[in-house]
């Protein structure tokens, strides 16, 4: 999951349309995940000079990977259940 400015609309629109194309029978797992870097991939958008919003994004450390803080990891995947 991505956090932008209309992340909760955008997401509301897309669960729901999972939820109407599927029947509960048909499906087994439902997986979140949030936007996640490597060190060597942030280390690349730097080098690579490409004017992105990706540096200014809140990222923190975690489990080796650069992700969001805590908090807002909470408020995507707390909308998304």
């Amino acid at each position: 999951m991505i956090h932008y400015a209309d992340w909760a609309a955008d997401y509301s629109e897309l669960l729901g349309r999972v939820e109407r194309g599927f029947e509960a029978h048909e499906m087994a797992l439902v997986s979140f995940g949030t936007l996640t870097f490597t060190k060597s991939v942030i280390r690349r958008i730097r080098a690579g000079g490409l004017k992105t919003r990706i540096l200014r994004m809140p990222l923190t450390l975690s489990d080796g990977k650069l992700s969001y803080p805590e908090e807002i990891k909470r408020q995507l995947f707390s909308h998304a259940y």
